[in-house]
């Protein structure tokens, strides 16, 4: 593996644990919901409640600025500012300590 190549991965997948904690954690009574359909004639209402559940806790951002895909935008925004922080941060120290090495 590269340099940084874990540090990436780690914010990758803080990324996708987001993600996964909206669709899951957040989501959970609305796919209990899904699950819960039974019998003939369910497979459209099981259908319509999962591509709910993606509109709700997965939203595509669009211009009318819904509160949810505001919130939604909000915490990936969060994600990103903190990975480039940290980022930059790592990139610093790295050429000090090649400065100091060479010097």
């Amino acid at each position: 593996m590269g340099p940084g190549l874990d540090g990436e991965q780690g914010r990758n997948g803080r990324a996708f644990g987001v993600l996964g904690q909206q669709l899951r954690e957040k989501a959970q009574p609305q796919w209990q919901e899904a699950y819960a359909y039974r019998g003939k004639g369910t497979t459209y209402d099981r259908k319509m409640k999962v591509e709910g559940i993606y509109e709700r806790w997965a939203p595509i951002p669009t211009s009318e600025g819904d509160e949810y895909v505001q919130e939604f935008i909000e915490e990936l925004k969060g994600l990103v500012t903190n990975a480039i922080d940290t980022t930059r941060t790592s990139l610093d120290a790295q050429v000090a300590e090649e400065s100091s090495a060479e010097g």
